[in-house]
């Protein structure tokens, strides 16, 4: 961070100390949490989008009864 003339040096350290926790906002087990959770997403989002393939190739008349 570049110095500003304009800014105390308290002023200048509670900046740096906010940006500080904002960046640990989510601790790395959330983070692991949330990186799990997205690739179980990524997988079911396959698993559908490779069910609806099949029903297109299938066709509607092999759904059953309406």
């Amino acid at each position: 961070m570049g110095a500003n003339p304009g800014l105390s040096r308290r002023a200048i350290e509670q900046e740096q100390e906010y940006w500080q926790r904002l960046g640990n906002v989510v601790d790395d087990k959330l983070c692991r949490v949330y990186g799990a959770v997205e690739k179980n997403l990524q997988s079911y989002h396959q698993l559908l989008k490779d069910r609806a393939s099949g029903l297109r190739e299938v066709g509607p008349h092999h759904l059953g009864p309406s």
